[in-house]
């Protein structure tokens, strides 16, 4: 029943997607998380199966745990967008990752939206959110203002 609503759900905004337990990694070129999970979703191994390009989008709603393995964040293939610095302190997994120094050479929304980032299509392209949609909005907002950006 659940895939069947999940499916249903995004053929309304005109996309089709596939509810899966275990995916083909490979196949896929967006890979979008937004869960409440206490395990990781995607690990090294998972990491490993996906090609060049291919962007992960984390939505992670939770600061009990992450979707993604904190060693994936310095995986040499693996290039990491943060919504701004504090980033690497919300949730268990960040915090791991930051102290490991897989989080020294990520890149922010702020370089984004200055244009500062070079287009790569060599790398898994992952993006880390903080919190929920509407948090997700404050903290752009708050970025902008921060970083003097306007649209």
């Amino acid at each position: 029943k659940l895939n069947a609503e999940f499916e249903k759900n995004v053929k309304a905004f005109g996309i089709e997607a596939k509810f899966t337990t275990s995916p083909d990694l490979q196949a896929y070129d967006t890979i979008i998380l937004a869960t409440t999970t206490k395990d990781y979703c995607l690990t090294k191994p998972a990491f490993e199966k996906m090609k060049p390009g291919t962007c992960i989008v984390s939505l992670c709603t939770t600061s009990a745990a992450g979707e993604i393995e904190p060693a994936c964040y310095g995986l040499e293939n693996v290039r990491v967008f943060l919504d701004y610095e504090d980033s690497k302190t919300f949730t268990s997994e960040m915090k791991e990752a930051n102290e490991k120094g897989y989080l020294e050479n990520v890149s922010y929304f702020a370089d984004v939206l200055k244009n500062k980032i070079e287009k790569s299509s060599d790398k898994i392209n992952l993006i880390r959110l903080t919190g929920t949609p509407m948090q997700n909005i404050a903290v752009i907002e708050m970025m902008l203002e921060k970083e003097k950006i306007s649209l």
